[in-house]
């Protein structure tokens, strides 16, 4: 064939038969000269048999005169292609073609490719130095070495000499390259999975992923870069029916949806839910970065079982709480598919519910969620979560009356009465003091201020020159072994007084928000020159969530 179109119309060509025995340039095409070739594939049952130079779609194309585009696209081969020398799942042998946009583009291979001496390649054997972009090959690679020749001609994608960008390799079974072999190939922004390889020595820069990333959403969104987002994307996750058995492909989803899920703070609910009349099989949720389904910058969360949510609602403290969430389809969690958890799950027109502790913090959040519908067509949903607009932190306070402490002549400490701080929020927190300062008191037409010290207290001196000290402990002081907070000459950070676990109001039974029981000590000096008075000072706590997991009604000094 030369200088044509050969348009396929998006037929398929089966049982076709190709054995050239010790011929060469053999496929549907065997060598075309100044051709597009485009739209066409060639079925399971067929088959290539020669001597070399031999591909599903074309054995090799050739240029014969300047100012015609050489170009493959949008085809596919199912059939095995079966050389000595030279074989490729589309085509062996592209001519030299720097500088096209691209001379292989979204061209998909499943059959079963074999080289016994020299060079084989997924979807091209040998590139000269052409562009092959958006293809992938799922078909497995066997080659036999002989005749002195390594193994650096053999790549899930390209063989030898060819530039390959935004592709994947999914073969079940090959021993070297897993997107290129050698020598002289280019890679930007390709995946192979590294399970299924012996060896990818000389396979700089493609990235070993697993069989489950490869059919998850984070890959395909990868493919498709910053560029292709929303209705502009090319790659799509697929059914496992799909030519692409699962992997991604270039088929849109048949329905495209959105819901959007609020997080809860506590009380009952501790969900929220909506209805989404989607049934099917559970193919993928992956978080994305936008409503686009952008690359999401950083993908560090795990879906987890909707019941270890519910059972921890009240204990995660926000650095745990964040890290978790849950959806659920009816009986049915749904996990990220790292390891294919339950993909092949039946969801059955149920209502998406979303699970979060209360102590959950974050801005908005995408996620996709995808179903295979019975004609294994994709069904694609966005999963919008609300950003956290606020949080109620509620806490039982000491008042003021009770604060008290009586100082005694000859004596160097005191206590006040027993206190304590109460949690009453749904969620951990965390409880300190942010600053002390003396107040001014009036007694007897006298103003006083009583300074604290930040050194240590002299139980000879006088206690008016601010030999004083200001401590919280526990309850069981003056005791051994007492607990204490020194609240003398704060300065920027907080001192940390206790976490307190939530409390809790859920089915399994109401638990009271956790207690810190404590006293103010004051140490000081054991002399007062002056008459009676009162001196005060104003402590501002300051209480925020808890980063760190608390259980239900219980504190942690």
């Amino acid at each position: 064939y030369q200088a044509v179109v050969f348009d396929g119309g998006g037929f398929e060509v089966d049982y076709m038969r190709v054995n050239l025995g010790s011929g060469r340039y053999g496929g549907l095409l065997g060598c075309t000269h100044n051709c597009t070739i485009k739209n066409l594939g060639v079925g399971e049952h067929s088959s290539v048999k020669g001597q070399g130079y031999l591909g599903g779609i074309a054995g090799g194309m050739v240029a014969a005169a300047a100012g015609y585009e050489m170009l493959i696209e949008d085809c596919y081969n199912r059939a095995s292609v079966s050389a000595s020398v030279g074989a490729g799942g589309i085509i062996c042998l592209l001519p030299y073609n720097a500088d096209a946009d691209y001379a292989i583009a979204r061209c998909v291979n499943t059959g079963k490719i074999t080289a016994s001496t020299l060079n084989a390649g997924g979807i091209v054997s040998h590139a000269n130095n052409s562009k092959i972009t958006d293809c992938a090959n799922l078909g497995a690679l066997e080659f036999t070495l002989g005749n002195g020749i390594t193994p650096s001609s053999e790549g899930g994608i390209c063989g030898m000499n060819g530039k390959v960008s935004n592709s994947y390799n999914a073969a079940p079974s090959q021993r070297y390259g897993g997107v290129i072999g050698g020598p002289d190939c280019e890679v930007e922004n390709c995946y192979y999975i590294g399970a299924n390889m012996n060896d990818v020595s000389g396979n700089t820069g493609a990235v070993s992923v697993t069989e489950a990333e490869m059919k998850g959403f984070k890959v395909t969104a990868q493919l498709n870069g910053t560029a292709r987002t929303g209705d502009a994307r090319l790659w799509y996750p697929s059914a496992d029916s799909a030519i692409t058995k699962g992997y991604p492909g270039y088929e849109k989803p048949v329905t495209s949806t959105s819901v959007s899920l609020s997080p809860r703070e506590g009380g009952d609910p501790y969900y929220d839910a909506v209805a989404t009349g989607l049934t099917g099989t559970l193919l993928y949720i992956d978080e994305v970065g936008d409503e686009n389904f952008a690359i999401k910058a950083s993908d560090n969360i795990d879906l987890v079982v909707g019941i270890g949510i519910t059972r921890n609602y009240h204990v995660y403290g926000t650095a745990t709480a964040s890290g978790n969430l849950s959806f659920a389809v009816g009986a049915t969690n749904l996990l990220k598919n790292k390891n294919l958890v339950n993909r092949g799950a039946t969801i059955l027109g149920g209502t998406l519910t979303l699970y979060n502790a209360a102590a959950y913090t974050s801005g908005e959040r995408y996620f996709a969620l995808g179903l295979a519908n019975a004609d294994g067509k994709v069904q694609e949903c966005l999963v919008t979560i609300g950003a956290t607009k606020s949080k109620t932190v509620s806490a039982v306070l000491p008042i003021s009356a009770a604060n008290a402490i009586t100082l005694n002549p000859g004596t160097t400490e005191a206590y006040s009465a027993e206190l304590s701080i109460q949690n009453k929020s749904f969620f951990p927190i965390t409880v300190g003091v942010a600053s002390v300062a003396p107040m001014a008191v009036s007694t007897g037409g006298v103003t006083r201020q009583l300074q604290l010290t930040t050194g240590a207290v002299d139980t000879a001196g006088n206690l008016e020159s601010g030999n004083v000290k200001l401590y919280q402990t526990n309850c069981e002081a003056p005791k051994n072994g007492e607990y204490a907070n020194d609240l003398s000459g704060l300065s920027g950070t907080p001192e940390h007084m206790v976490d307190l676990g939530a409390q809790t109001d859920i089915a399994v039974g109401d638990t009271p928000g956790g207690t810190w029981k404590f006293r103010y000590k004051m140490e000081h000096g054991p002399t007062y020159t002056g008459g009676e008075a009162t001196f005060g000072y104003n402590i501002v706590y300051q209480i925020n969530m808890c980063e760190t997991d608390v259980a239900a009604g219980q504190g942690k000094a």
